[in-house]
């Protein structure tokens, strides 16, 4: 189970699967236990970078970021024509090539001790801030609870997240309900069509960003 934080509530942090690699017993055993891998620092940063350098031009294109600009500051520009889901970017399918590139390949063979394949359902997020005032309540901050599964029923696969700018607690970022991979549904079968999931459903001891 996956949602998108603008800015998450007090929460423990994910743990970190590095010493794991290599021994796929002990991998097993903690995607039983957690439903998640979490990797810190093990993706070649120049692969990273050209796929980074790609999603830059972009929005500097669109007037949102300063050309070159490493932390991808948003000038405040009008989001007025900005496609919302990036549609254009998406269709120059950069992720092909870095996908391709050998340093991920063999990153990506080693961990599954097989040969990738990819499935193409490839979607980018470029976030601005919101001048707000913080609320005492902070459930507005959590975007799109969901659990992955239930939009793709019986689809074998494991989705791969890649930041490509920091991402620090007050920024936001990815959080997981942690164990919870194996059910229950949460989803309210009865809202469609994105049968949205409460936040009240995932226990307050189960997030982890």
């Amino acid at each position: 189970m996956t949602a998108v934080c603008r800015l998450p509530r007090p929460m423990q942090e994910l743990n970190v699967s590095n010493a794991l690699i290599g021994d796929r017993l002990a991998l097993d055993a903690a995607w039983e236990r957690d439903g998640y891998w979490f990797f810190r620092n093990v993706l070649d940063l120049g692969s990273v970078g050209r796929l980074a350098d790609v999603y830059r031009e972009f929005l500097a294109e669109h007037g949102l970021i300063e050309a070159g600009d490493p932390l991808c500051r948003y000038t405040g520009a009008s989001l007025d024509s900005f496609p919302l889901r990036m549609d254009p970017f998406s269709e120059r399918k950069v992720w092909r090539e870095f996908v391709r590139e050998p340093a991920i390949v063999r990153f990506f063979t080693e961990l599954l001790q097989d040969e990738p394949f990819w499935v193409p359902t490839v979607e980018y997020r470029a976030t601005p801030p919101e001048a707000r005032p913080v609320a005492v309540d902070d459930t507005d901050r959590i975007v799109f609870l969901h659990q992955d599964g239930f939009y793709n029923k019986g689809v074998p696969f494991r989705i791969c997240w890649i930041p490509l700018a920091e991402i620090d607690e007050r920024v936001g970022g990815l959080f997981l309900a942690e164990g919870m991979h194996r059910g229950p549904i949460l989803h309210d079968t009865s809202r469609p069509p994105l049968y949205p999931v409460p936040l009240q459903a995932v226990p307050p001891a189960r997030m982890r960003r």
